[in-house]
């Protein structure tokens, strides 16, 4: 079964380059308004691709949420594709090399010498090892990064040779991946589903649905049993060469990848349930200790942060202009961590249960109740002072944020209880996101603007993607009269 990846990376934008940037994706975001979204199109890996600015404040003229310094802007990719993430990054060159290197040449380290054709001789990058990491607040600036001997300043791409050769692509796949940043939790809405396998279900799906309504039109769908309108779509799907693929079996994960998954996951539990049954009274006493420092916390935290962000209209107007075009919306937010080991730990204590869960529990369609999020994943960046968050979704904002606060408030206020100015908790996943409005401020102030953003399926909901899954699977195999009659429902 095919694995969906999450790849985000951040680079350093150079020195007073950040119009440039924002120039070049501004102009790409037009040509895909205008219909032209060959850069993603032709990935055929893509489901959803980003391109944001991440300015010096933290939060893109957004209420600044740490008085401390942060990293210097940065330039963020992301991207949720099916297979390995080299493998996209190779192909991501292919489709659009001139435009990669114009935009990345903006960008602290990027390895561009004065033409292409020198690069072949460019066979690693040892002089990215002198980098900061991503988040680190000095690389942007750092000499050694800007003045190595093997990287020059950036290069119009216009004066560089059409055709990259591997070692170009290496040199540039590797730097990606240095600046690659991991997710701390990650959310799949429709598991092992492929972009292809989704565009050519929507398709069936269509076609079917056209049968049906010409047996409607002609009065066949009130004569005819259950059984017999399955029957006729099976032999519609028989007849049309387009769809033969949809009566075979789609690849499944094979029985040593199931043993393996089920494997970790088992093990995990058992990890856990084993150190709670050997070690039960020292990890009460750390337990009742946590559970002490944890409400001191929340009590020295309080409210005192809290800004009204409701005064920020110019911020909130750019961000809601961007939304509600098409069924779904993007979502980024970069929150201020609070300061100290204890909030760490808890954070990311927080990330790995849910983890765990949209690996093993949540992981047909909805987390937490919530059956909207296509993909959501967290990041701690900027040497653990900021969480990332980045989200696609379907509807629109209020909506999405308000079945957060009915459905899985607990579970927001756990993680964004440990950032800076979210609303007042209590024992970590109490009141905190049930201040609705209180919330909902925070969340917008904590948004970004997206420069450039992608869907693959653009039409399709999580609950569309997944119900056409499973007409397409009703297709196949023997179905009882009352089983057929509830497949027959999902059209």
């Amino acid at each position: 079964m095919v694995r969906q990846t999450d790849i985000a990376l951040l680079c350093p934008i150079l020195p007073n380059r950040i119009e440039e940037v924002r120039a070049l994706l501004l102009g790409l975001r037009a040509e895909m308004d205008a219909g032209n979204s060959v850069l993603f199109d032709r990935l055929p890996e893509n489901h959803f691709v980003r391109w944001v600015i991440i300015e010096e404040t933290g939060v893109s003229g957004g209420p600044e949420l740490s008085r401390e310094a942060v990293f210097a802007p940065q330039l963020l990719f992301s991207s949720n594709v099916d297979g390995l993430a080299e493998d996209y990054f190779y192909g991501l060159l292919t489709v659009d090399f001139p435009f990669i290197v114009k935009l990345y040449s903006l960008c602290a380290g990027f390895p561009v010498p004065s033409s292409l054709s020198s690069l072949s001789s460019l066979s690693s990058l040892s002089s990215l090892s002198s980098l900061s990491s991503p988040s680190s607040p000095s690389s942007p600036s750092s000499p050694s990064s800007l003045s190595s001997p093997s990287l020059s300043s950036p290069s119009s791409p216009s004066s560089l040779q059409s055709e990259p050769t591997l070692a170009m692509k290496q040199a540039i796949v590797r730097y990606w991946l240095h600046h690659r940043v991991p997710s701390a939790a990650y959310y799949v809405g429709a598991v092992g589903l492929t972009r292809a396998r989704i565009k050519r279900e929507q398709r069936l799906v269509e076609s079917l649905q056209g049968v049906l309504d010409d047996m409607q039109r002609s009065g066949q769908l009130q004569q005819r049993s259950a059984l017999e309108i399955r029957a006729h779509l099976q032999a519609f799907v028989r007849a049309t060469p387009e769809f033969w693929w949809a009566l075979q079996s789609e690849s499944r994960a094979t029985w040593q990848e199931t043993l393996l998954f089920i494997g970790k996951g088992v093990a995990v539990v058992a990890v856990v349930l084993g150190a709670l049954c050997l070690f039960w009274l020292p990890l009460l006493l750390i337990g009742l200790l946590w559970l002490c420092l944890l409400r001191y916390h929340e009590m020295r935290d309080g409210e005192a942060e809290i800004d009204d962000w409701r005064g920020h209209h110019d911020h909130i107007a750019r961000i809601a202009v961007e939304e509600d075009h098409i069924l779904q919306n993007p979502m980024v937010s970069v929150t201020a961590i609070k300061p100290g080991l204890f909030r760490q730990l808890t954070l990311r204590g927080v990330f790995a249960v849910i983890h765990f869960a949209a690996e093993y529990l949540f992981n047909r369609g909805h987390l937490g109740g919530i059956n909207s999020i296509h993909f959501a994943r967290w990041m701690i960046i900027d040497k653990g002072r900021k969480l990332l968050f980045l989200s696609n979704y379907d509807g629109s904002w209020e909506r999405y944020l308000g079945d957060f606060v009915d459905r899985a408030a607990d579970g927001l206020t756990a993680v964004w209880s440990n950032t800076r100015g979210f609303p007042a908790t209590r024992w970590l996943i109490k009141q905190g996101a049930r201040h609705e409005q209180k919330f909902k401020d925070y969340a917008r102030a904590s948004q970004l603007s997206t420069q450039v953003w992608y869907t693959a399926y653009r039409r399709l909901s999580v609950s569309n993607v997944l119900n056409n899954a499973a007409i397409r699977e009703g297709l196949r195999g023997r179905l009882s009269h009352d089983e057929v009659t509830r497949w027959l429902r999902r059209f």
